[in-house]
């Protein structure tokens, strides 16, 4: 497992998070799906979404155990975006962890693509860090 990217906010901002919505689009002439967190400040939006276009032999979603509602109205405390990758020789699980800290506890969830080493999807997260892609 490797944490690609950890940021916190200013020590002296309270970003409270405003929705959060499931996120469902069409981006380049692909289906794009995962969570949108709405923060008191927009520039610290954050968006995880990745292709649901799924093929054969390959098996991608979004999932989380968190019951999202309960933490409109925290505060903000920051981001943290894990890569897991996981295979052999017919079957890779690859996801992309993204762990939100605020006042209420941490919000989890990942974003899965199961396949057999001839599939990747990508993985796009938006955040006060910028636009980040991976590949799963």
């Amino acid at each position: 497992m490797v944490v690609l990217r950890s940021q916190s906010k200013k020590e002296s901002e309270k970003v409270v998070i405003k929705n959060i919505i499931k996120y469902d689009d069409d981006i380049d002439n692909s289906r794009m799906y995962g969570y949108k967190f709405e923060m008191s400040d927009s520039n610290m939006n954050i968006i995880a979404r990745m292709s649901s276009n799924s093929q054969c032999c390959e098996k991608l979603g979004v999932y989380s155990v968190a019951k999202m509602e309960d933490y409109i109205g925290a505060e903000y405390k920051s981001i943290k975006i894990i890569k897991k990758e996981e295979g052999n020789w017919y079957e890779e699980e690859n996801m992309i962890f993204v762990e939100i800290s605020s006042d209420r506890g941490d919000i989890v969830f990942y974003l899965y693509n199961i396949h057999n080493g001839n599939y990747r999807s990508n993985v796009y997260v938006e955040s006060e860090n910028g636009k980040e892609s991976y590949r799963i």
